[in-house]
């Protein structure tokens, strides 16, 4: 997978993710948007944390996503159980491949 992010201090002008199809990452996502379709308690619990983490990380895009992970991660492996798939957790770190003018571009590779 692929990350792109262009920074600007105090704002978030874009977040790219590239996913090949059909690997381990693509197939891991499908099956937590699945499941949340398919449990809408669920899905409402993750709204709830989404509005609070942005909120709490309104500039801050890896605080934000940290503190989504913990019911990504639980959420995923229920799915994973229930559809038999194989996804990996989440690993990464970011690069910064450009800064002009106080805005910082990111490429991050991660694992899903």
């Amino acid at each position: 997978m692929h990350f792109f992010e262009k920074r600007v201090p105090g704002k978030q002008s874009y977040n790219l993710q590239l996913i090949p199809y059909r690997s381990d990452c693509w197939y891991m996502r499908i099956a937590f948007r699945d499941y949340l379709r398919s449990h809408r308690e669920v899905a409402q619990d993750y709204a709830a944390l989404k509005r609070r983490l942005a909120g709490r990380f309104p500039f801050d895009r890896t605080g934000y996503g940290e503190g989504k992970s913990p019911f990504i991660r639980r959420i995923a492996a229920r799915a994973r159980r229930s559809s038999h798939s194989d996804p990996q957790g989440a690993t990464g770190s970011a690069e910064p491949m450009a800064v002009a003018n106080g805005v910082q571009t990111l490429r991050r590779e991660t694992r899903c």
